[in-house]
């Protein structure tokens, strides 16, 4: 069995204070709590970078589930490895709170403050209202993560380019610009003749 740090050895070194995602993404994370509702619901955050792909929940385990939740150790084992296959990342975790605002208890904070710098999503769920808010929990300290939707944000964000595939680029632009003037010279007609 894999541990933790093993399968999180991708240390985030830059904060990230936004996070996107799509609305069907964020209707797929409260459709989670609304049918986990009254426990808390718990899972992964996934995609690449700041951007949010999916979620996949997993189970709660902890014993008392409508005021805890503990994603298992197991369920990491599990995803976080097919995720990599598919040249997916962990962004984060997400968990709700019945009956409650979307902001960190101070068990969260205990919990949640363990070293992975991964954000945390919360969604504040009630039988009639549904709220999400994003942080980021490190050395107890509580900092807000803006939460950006829109479906403009379904694409995957652009890699950057290689330096072989930037050279090919160019190489390949300097090509067409020659092959352009050669035709552009054949195709013009034969000067006239000077008196």
């Amino acid at each position: 069995m894999l541990s933790i740090s093993h399968l999180l050895s991708h240390k985030r070194q830059n904060k990230i204070m936004r996070l996107f995602v799509s609305h069907t993404v964020q209707s797929d994370l409260i459709q989670h709590a609304i049918e986990g509702y009254p426990n808390e619901i718990c899972g992964l955050l996934v995609g690449h970078g700041n951007h949010i792909l999916q979620i996949i929940p997993t189970e709660n385990g902890a014993p008392d589930k409508q005021s805890a939740f503990i994603i298992p150790v197991s369920a990491l084992n599990v995803h976080i490895p097919k995720l990599r296959a598919e040249g997916l990342d962990l962004i984060g975790f997400y968990h709700s709170h019945p009956n409650s605002v979307p902001i960190p208890s101070e068990t969260d904070i205990q919990e949640l403050d363990n070293g992975l710098n991964l954000p945390h999503v919360l969604v504040g769920i009630t039988p009639s209202y549904a709220e999400i808010k994003a942080w980021m929990i490190k050395n107890r300290r509580v900092d807000p993560i803006e939460w950006i939707i829109g479906d403009e944000f379904l694409s995957e964000p652009i890699t950057p380019q290689s330096s072989p595939q930037y050279y090919a680029f160019i190489l390949g632009i300097v090509v067409s610009l020659i092959l352009f003037f050669i035709i552009a010279l054949t195709l013009l007609p034969p000067a006239p003749e000077l008196p």
